[in-house]
């Protein structure tokens, strides 16, 4: 856009030159003219690409934060679900290892209960 911009304003200040120093030829005013014209609208139309351009990144912007946020939460349901897991395990663990220390209490008693 910046090139477009100094293109329209070197050639109005060559044509005010110009204008200065002598008369210029009818077709090369009707030219520059219809030139500066069409650098207008190609820098009226880049403008407009270049702010559809934002609002398209300002929405991908915005979804990718819904993303990552999804992401975050998923991330700390798994680690929950890790954490159950874990305790779940722990406790089967726990009650096997109270079951055999039940189991061989109740052994010493039967051996020392037969042997008396």
């Amino acid at each position: 856009m910046r090139e477009i911009e100094a293109q329209i304003t070197q050639s109005v200040g060559n044509i005010r030159m110009a204008m200065h120093e002598s008369t210029l030829p009818m077709e090369e005013v009707l030219w520059t003219r219809h030139w500066l014209g069409r650098l207008r609208r190609e820098w009226i139309e880049t403008q407009a690409a270049l702010r559809e351009h934002q609002r398209e990144l300002e929405q991908e912007r915005r979804r990718l934060a819904e993303r990552m946020a999804e992401a975050k939460v998923l991330e700390r349901l798994k680690e929950r679900q890790a954490s159950a897991h874990a305790e779940r395990m722990e406790h089967a663990e726990s009650l096997s290892l109270d079951e055999f220390a039940i189991q061989q209490h109740l052994r010493r008693a039967v051996v020392e209960g037969s042997a008396a």
